[in-house]
């Protein structure tokens, strides 16, 4: 024979037992939100009132991340990497800590790629929000010791915790086809179809609203001490940005930026008492100072909460929402 050669038939994969691998990036979920809840309340991350600049690139990269995240989808791009650097690396080191040897090419991987991204901005998510009730409202409530389960609005519970008592049979599941699951941003989408508001008003206070809530949360999920934050923030940032910081730095931590300054400039115009008799804020309350900060004007950060509000309208009165 003038050519001959022998092929070694390649050998399939073992198949993924899922519901084990499934079974341990769930706990692996459930032990990193009790580790950073733990480290969050024994004041263990930056404190920006001691100084911005580590505060401000830890959250900065905890947003940049999410985004990655959010943007990677498993079914469409299938190596992860290019949309999320470092996501293979971080997937298999977890699964090697857990026991679970599967290589990187197994066909098998999607559910558990799905599976670790979801549970993985849920961590990133929570400890955005932690960080911020930590130093600026109150701090979270302690997460139970692993294992825990999961309440029906998606806050982890103890797993012995008692479950209804006996007594009067709970009311039927209401029928009531009125935003069953709307999240916040689906909501602003909804708005936008009802409303002749502006375009860009409304998309300025959708992106402020969410930097605020740390995550898309379903609007029944969404409490008048979120939309008191979105107003302190307002109140806490200067009228004129950068382009970048406009744009990429989330509304949290630009109010951790420039709050202190920003409450100076205020303090300074109520002392000038330049319109004697009236405190509501004027863009020209401060003389032209390059160094010094204004805050926004009154009247734009009551058309910020007033758009905000509205959106809440319309799933209050359209029965068909």
């Amino acid at each position: 024979e003038l050519l001959s050669f022998s092929r070694t038939t390649p050998q399939p994969l073992p198949p993924v037992d899922h519901a084990l691998v499934l079974a341990a990036v769930g706990r692996w979920h459930q032990e990193e939100l009790f580790r950073i809840n733990r480290s969050v309340l024994n004041g263990e991350y930056p404190n920006p009132r001691a100084g911005v600049g580590a505060y401000q690139a830890a959250a900065e990269e905890r947003y940049r991340r999410t985004e990655e995240l959010r943007r990677y989808d498993p079914r469409l791009h299938p190596d992860p990497d290019a949309k999320v650097p470092g996501f293979s690396r971080a997937l298999f080191a977890v699964l090697d800590r857990l026991g679970f040897a599967v290589p990187v090419s197994h066909a098998g991987l999607y559910p558990v790629r799905l599976a670790f991204r979801e549970a993985w901005m849920d961590i990133l998510q929570r400890e955005t929000r932690w960080v911020t009730a930590y130093y600026y409202e109150a701090p979270p409530a302690p997460l139970p010791p692993p294992p825990f389960r999961w309440s029906e609005d998606g806050e982890p519970i103890p797993l012995e915790q008692p479950m209804r008592s006996a007594g009067p049979a709970p009311p039927p599941p209401s029928t009531s086809t009125t935003a069953p699951a709307m999240r916040f941003s689906e909501l602003a989408q909804y708005y936008r179809t009802k409303t002749r508001a502006k375009e860009e008003d409304v998309r300025v206070v959708e992106r402020r609203f969410l930097e605020t809530l740390g995550a898309d949360k379903p609007i029944n999920e969404v409490t008048e001490q979120d939309i008191i934050s979105f107003r302190n923030h307002l109140e806490n940032i200067p009228a004129h940005l950068a382009k970048g910081e406009r744009t990429r730095v989330p509304l949290p931590l630009l109010a951790a930026k420039y709050g202190e300054r920003v409450q100076e400039a205020v303090r300074l115009m109520r002392i000038g008492e330049h319109h004697a008799g009236d405190n509501v804020w004027h863009d020209d309350d401060l003389p032209d100072d390059p160094n010094q900060v204004r805050p926004l004007a009154d009247a734009s950060v009551e058309k910020q909460l007033n758009c905000l509000k509205g959106m809440f309208i319309p799933i209050l009165t359209d029965q068909n929402l």
